[in-house]
């Protein structure tokens, strides 16, 4: 899955997703706060996403 729909995965959690500067990504809330353990790969993003949408149903 790309970063942009990723992206868009996050945002219906308002999460966004970070690049933190190494190379992997973060999950972040609007305040910058951490929402998931990082850095991830966009893998591991979008597995924590999926998380997210299994327990939103």
């Amino acid at each position: 899955m790309t970063l942009n729909k990723l992206k868009t995965r996050a945002k219906a959690h308002d999460l966004f997703i970070r690049k933190d500067g190494k190379g992997g990504y973060l999950l972040t809330d609007f305040l910058n706060r951490l929402m998931a353990p990082g850095p991830m790969t966009l893998e591991e993003v979008e597995i924590w996403l999926d998380d997210l949408d299994e327990h939103q149903q």
